[in-house]
């Protein structure tokens, strides 16, 4: 049985009790004035047993219909309801992407060979097939996508990891300064209280997803409170990654770079991403690796492997799919 399914199960069992328990004691009643009373005491209590029986009989009937007719006239509101939690729940599974890719969370599986020789030097090589290229007309095209087989391309499954492969893997994650700052989980923490704390999408959202956002919630909780209290969470190593590159755009813009290189001239480059510092920075110093604290390595695995498993749960519940209107796009859990 699954944890949705008996979720589900749960739930409509406790909302039955009560009624189903007057129903019963309705049927003592009946029982015990049909057998043992007689004359005006029997009629009395036949009435009461016929009473608690029948209203909660009428009760469950209203609530199924009132549940079944209310999901089908709000059947447009229900589904925005649902759209923008999985639009939250899409940029958390993101952010722990970023916890487990770390610097390669920018590539897709297959793009990119990390050359890991010399452990202290790492040498980023993508493959020529996930190049970006340009026609005569500067239209930019993924020429990997014309391809029906790509066969260094790896999926990989985000929801599959078992506890030692996740740990194993953050374990060996290596994260740019230039990520720290989306390493903090507060503001998608908070967008996702103000969800749960709209009434108008909550009350539009059955009982079983409101309690995974709910564990979710508690969830983010977590794993914020241990980041903001391990403050040595991250540690700064000697290592380096060749093949990133810091351009500043504006004062304080500063955009990411995948650039190969032939005798100190580049010959290719591609935008990975644009971040706003409110401070200055010298661009060689967002190019510094940190890793995990080894120390708090397994207990950071476990809090990111169950916030996945609340995303997971949300999926499984049927709602894996949604339409994002501000990026016109519509993406999978």
């Amino acid at each position: 049985m699954s944890i949705t399914l008996k979720n589900k199960l749960i739930t409509t069992s406790i909302k039955l009790y009560p009624k189903l328990l007057v129903i019963f004691v309705g049927i003592v009643v009946f029982l015990v004035a049909d057998n043992y009373l007689a004359g005006n005491i029997q009629s009395l209590f036949i009435n009461i047993s016929a009473a608690l029986i029948s209203i909660p009989i009428i009760l469950i009937v209203y609530e199924i219909w009132h549940e079944k007719s209310q999901k089908k006239l709000n059947e447009s509101v229900y589904s925005y309801a649902q759209n923008e939690m999985s639009i939250a729940l899409q940029e958390i599974k993101e952010q722990m992407r970023l916890f487990i890719d770390g610097a390669f969370v920018y590539f897709e599986g297959g793009d990119i060979i990390v050359y890991d020789d010399d452990i202290e030097n790492l040498k980023l090589k993508m493959n020529e097939n996930a190049k970006i290229l340009y026609t005569e007309d500067k239209v930019p095209y993924q020429k990997k996508y014309q391809l029906e087989h790509f066969e260094d391309t790896e999926e990989t499954d985000i929801y599959s990891f078992e506890k030692d492969t996740i740990v194993e893997v953050i374990h060996d994650a290596r994260y740019l300064s230039y990520q720290l700052i989306d390493l903090e989980v507060s503001s998608n923490l908070q967008k996702l209280e103000s969800l749960l704390n709209n009434s108008f999408i909550m009350e539009r959202l059955d009982d079983t997803k409101t309690q995974i956002i709910v564990h979710l919630v508690e969830a983010m909780k977590m794993l914020e409170s241990f980041i903001e209290n391990h403050d040595d969470l991250f540690l700064r190593t000697s290592i380096s990654i060749q093949g990133f590159d810091i351009q500043v755009e504006d004062e304080n813009i500063y955009n990411l770079f995948y650039v190969e290189k032939e005798n100190k001239n580049t010959v290719y480059q591609q935008h990975l991403d644009s971040k706003l510092f409110m401070e200055n920075f010298d661009k060689k110093d967002l190019l510094n690796v940190y890793i995990v604290n080894p120390d708090y390595c397994i207990i950071f695995s476990d809090l990111v492997q169950e916030v996945l498993s609340c995303v997971k749960d949300w999926i499984d519940s049927g709602d894996g799919v949604y339409v994002d209107y501000s990026s016109s796009r519509i993406g999978v859990l």
